[in-house]
């Protein structure tokens, strides 16, 4: 009995033993991780000088190294818990302080005690609008070894303001210079000129219906292509922004045309109710406003890339023969007439000829019946601001510089109330290689005089001198007042429309009702973002 007494005894100290092994080393692993997780070190990051210092703190026992950048710092007057840092040379270091199986990381960024003779400061975008944003940074120094460590201040706050960091904030239309001064000698100084100008923002509401029973009864399939607009150089849409609601519709997709351009595709089924034919489409811009620089003809550098170009230089059922026939001889006559050799000189000489020779019909709908070629062999007559534009591309094209037409809404014509009136408007712009895409627009200019044509052309008009100013007003310039929609010509939409091989342009919704071309009613609304944008 005592034998197995005493074996007894030991097992159950053997398995309480046992267990108190596993209970410490669970325990001193939790202790472990625990304390590691609490490890930290102040300050998390810092900038210093070259021979200044900065002391670490950690807030348990720590061994300290450098794990990054050992020729650019140095570390003094170790203990357990502090490190003292000094900069030895410009760039960027690590500290590690390592507690366990766990460390910190700190970056310690080193700038030159060199203070520069001379400053570049650069700006991520020479133009901004209103409560848009850019950066200005120190490009270089000189000599290069030189402290980059600078303070920024504007020439005026109310045309824009800056942050320490060197963000620069649109607040008012205008010119601002924007200037970097180095900490170490407040006499040397870089700068930036940033163009403020105005800007619109906020939401366009519209819906699309084919609810008339009687003309367009139930027992045919629906499809309509409501164009969308997208991100490009002067326009911020946000593509989450962007929604289209038709809760009876059979399909709802986004899709791109073939001249790129995005649209919606609904279907509503042959056996939807007319009244059920309804969607909603909405979508947040932020439009910025074009300015012409002053240097906008010493801008372009190297030749036209027709290659990249060809789409923008090639024949359309809008623009009629390019290479032979009226519009080429008239582009050439315009061209030898000016002296024009540059692309820029030979789209100015363009633009003014169609100022001073063609009509605009203010009332016309917004279509093309006449080609180019009509509209040049008969220039007393009167014409849709379409058609003149179409004109003065196929004239562009012509004399070998790539131009393009282009569709949207203008903001102008909407308002909070909902307007069933359309307010598509056409736009024109020419590539300038080395700069990119200028806004060119004869109509906006043309629209002033139109009817009073005789009073300003001629070089004796009595308001001769208000005509040229007028037509620079329009020439590379174009206001915020405007969301680009599409553009291009002969377009095929996706998927393929069914009652024709293409589309002369691509503007206002398009729909087919049993595979022909039919009428949707449209209606839009324009809600200005409650922010002071500076588009008055």
């Amino acid at each position: 009995m005592q034998r197995g007494t005493s074996l007894a005894r030991r097992c159950v100290i053997l398995l309480l033993s046992a267990a108190m092994v596993i209970a410490f080393t669970f325990t001193a692993g939790v202790e472990d991780a625990f304390a590691a997780a609490k490890l930290k070190v102040s300050p998390a990051s810092k900038t210093i000088r070259v021979n200044s210092s900065v002391t670490l703190k950690a807030n348990q026992k720590v061994k300290w190294s450098i794990s990054r950048g050992s020729r650019l710092i140095k570390l003094t007057k170790k203990t357990s818990r502090t490190v003292k840092v000094k900069g030895v040379k410009a760039g960027t270091a690590y500290v590690k302080a390592k507690a366990g199986k766990n460390y910190k990381k700190i970056k310690i960024t080193v700038v030159s005690s060199k203070a520069p003779t001379a400053i570049e400061a650069v700006s991520t975008s020479e133009l901004i609008g209103v409560d848009s944003h850019c950066m200005v940074y120190v490009k270089s120094v000189t000599p290069s070894s030189a402290s980059k460590d600078v303070t920024f201040t504007t020439s005026d706050a109310g045309v824009a303001t800056v942050e320490k960091d060197g963000t620069v904030t649109g607040t008012g239309a205008g010119t601002v210079t924007i200037t970097a001064a180095s900490k170490l000698n407040g006499e040397v100084k870089g700068s930036a000129v940033i163009t403020v100008v105005s800007s619109l923002h906020g939401n366009i509401k519209m819906t699309v219906a084919m609810t008339d029973a009687a003309k367009y009864p139930k027992g045919q399939a629906v499809s309509a292509w409501v164009p969308v607009p997208q991100m490009e150089d002067n326009q911020v849409v946000a593509p989450s922004a962007v929604v289209c609601k038709a809760p009876s519709a059979e399909t709802v997709e986004l899709t791109t045309d073939s001249a790129g351009n995005h649209a919606f595709h609904i279907v509503w089924g042959r056996d939807t109710e007319p009244a059920d034919r309804t969607a909603a489409i909405s979508y947040h811009f932020n439009r910025r406003a074009t300015v012409r620089p002053s240097d906008l003809a010493s801008r372009e550098s190297g030749s036209v890339d027709a290659a990249a170009m060809a789409k923008y230089l090639k024949a359309s059922s809008l623009t009629g023969p390019l290479t032979d026939g009226i519009v080429k001889e008239t582009a050439d006559k315009i061209v030898k007439d000016a002296g024009a050799v540059t692309v820029y000189q030979k789209a100015d000489a363009v633009y003014n000829w169609v100022c001073d020779n063609l009509y605009l019909d203010k009332n016309a709908a917004e279509t093309v019946s006449r080609d180019a070629a009509d509209v040049l062999g008969s220039t007393g007559e009167r014409y849709s601001e379409p058609e003149i534009n179409a004109a003065f591309v196929a004239l562009l094209r012509a004399a070998g510089v790539p131009a393009r037409l282009t569709f949207g809404m203008n903001m102008g014509s909407l308002s909070t109330t909902p307007t069933s009136a359309s307010a598509l408007g056409c736009r024109v712009q020419f590539n300038l290689p080395g700069y990119g895409w200028v806004d060119a627009n004869p109509c906006n200019a043309l629209k002033t005089i139109a009817g009073y044509e005789a009073s300003y052309r001629a070089a004796d008009a009595p308001f001769a001198e208000q005509w040229s100013v007028l037509k620079n007003r329009h020439w590379g310039v174009a206001d915020q007042k405007w969301v680009k929609l599409s553009e291009g010509e002969d377009v095929v939409l996706s998927p393929k429309q069914a009652a024709s091989d293409s589309l002369q342009f691509v503007g206002d919704p398009y729909a087919e009702y049993g595979g022909q071309t039919a009428e949707l009613s449209c209606t839009w609304a324009f809600e200005q973002d409650a922010a002071d944008c500076g588009c008055e």
